[in-house]
């Protein structure tokens, strides 16, 4: 299912009077409208995210009650990729993988007039190298050097001892695996000295050019 399709599907589920039955949850928050001034509240949502396994922004949807209402400016279709990136880049390292797009949902109102809501939507990909830390505050977020958020249910937290300590456990098993794939190259290579190793970001380097992913 791609992005769309997901976004779709999540707001398809409604009651009688229009209101959504889908939620916020670990992978899904609403917001009502876009504004570049809250970037750092979506960066923090996004670094929660990233230290689970990934989730979506809704733009377009408000809240008591949860319904679609679209977009009533051009904040998100103006929205520049890269100096977004370097707002929440600026926040939190490593580097947040991220996309985003629109979509139009159709919708009936009571009186039976058909209108088209547009809806904004940013993914957030689950880290490969956890955890995304903070790398500078921010006091209108209460984000602090070296906080490190989590996506419990419908909220970004401070990650809890379980949480982090199953990312320190993931991420020495990828060091592991490594590690193994580099013997491995040795064993086949018959080559009883390869010298420094360097390991970087997953990957194996040797003086005798040999990477391993």
């Amino acid at each position: 299912m791609n992005h769309e399709e997901y976004v779709r599907k999540v707001l398809s589920s409604r009651n009688l009077n229009g209101t959504l039955r889908s939620r916020e949850s670990n992978t899904v928050e609403f917001k009502e409208s876009f504004n570049k001034g809250n970037t750092p509240k979506y960066a923090k949502i996004m670094a929660a995210y990233s230290n689970n396994r990934g989730g979506y922004i809704i733009f377009g949807v408000k809240d008591n009650p949860r319904s679609i209402v679209g977009l009533k400016n051009s904040n998100f279709d103006n929205l520049n990729q890269e100096q977004f990136s370097e707002g929440i880049n600026s926040l939190f390292a490593p580097a947040i993988e991220w996309d985003c797009g629109t979509l139009s949902i159709e919708m009936t109102s009571a009186d039976g007039e058909i209108a088209n809501h547009k809806i904004g939507w940013i993914y957030t990909a689950e880290a490969e190298y956890k955890p995304i830390i903070a790398q500078k505050s921010n006091d209108g977020e209460k984000i602090v050097s070296g906080d490190v958020f989590y996506r419990y249910r419908a909220r970004s937290e401070k990650i809890k001892f379980a949480e982090m300590n199953r990312i320190i456990e993931e991420r020495t098993a990828k060091v592991r695996e490594g590690l193994l794939k580099l013997f491995e190259v040795i064993r086949e290579s018959k080559t009883a000295n390869l010298g420094i190793v360097n390991y970087t970001n997953g990957i194996i380097t040797t003086p005798h050019g040999i990477d391993v992913a």
